[in-house]
């Protein structure tokens, strides 16, 4: 069974923030490198393999605070077994 929430982030993605704004500082790079890293750690904890990452498909609101979308490619790990084996 699967679930769907929806979540308001207005502060575009980091695409649209590097267009905005540019280059990011050492800083930024590494909160959002950490917030990244994280959710595709819970991903794979959950067998979960997202497929499509790119700087379109990270949302950001207004405090920097990173979030994964676009799940559309997403395989989990009995689809990524039939992928490699």
């Amino acid at each position: 069974m699967y679930s769907v929430t929806l979540s308001m982030f207005l502060g575009g993605t980091i695409a649209t923030w590097l267009q905005e704004f540019g280059k990011f500082d050492r800083s930024a790079v590494t909160m959002f490198t950490g917030q990244i890293l994280d959710s595709l750690k819970y991903l794979h904890d959950h067998e979960v393999s997202h497929v499509d990452i790119q700087e379109e498909n990270i949302l950001l609101d207004f405090r920097g605070v990173c979030k994964l979308s676009e799940f559309g490619q997403a395989l989990t790990q009995t689809e990524l077994d039939g992928v490699f084996y």
